[in-house]
């Protein structure tokens, strides 16, 4: 498979110490773009937002809604 799309339910893994199950899930989706894979993800962790290094943000606004690019610090 070369693309998988994943809607999340991360809010409730634990994140202790930087060896919890969020943490593992991450290096599991990190190892799974490796070479020519694509991963898409929904998520409305700040963590996991923080640990993806690209996306877009959707926003919903009155008049409609809009997209955001999101850029990661790499």
């Amino acid at each position: 498979m070369d693309t998988i799309f994943i809607d999340e339910g991360f809010g409730s893994l634990d994140t202790e110490n930087g060896a919890g199950t969020l943490d593992q899930v991450i290096q599991v989706l990190a190892a799974l773009t490796e070479g020519s894979r694509a991963v898409g993800l929904i998520s409305h962790v700040g963590l996991v937002q923080e640990a993806i290094p690209q996306g877009f943000y959707v926003r919903s606004t009155p008049s409609g809604s809009r997209v955001e690019e999101r850029r990661g610090l790499g």
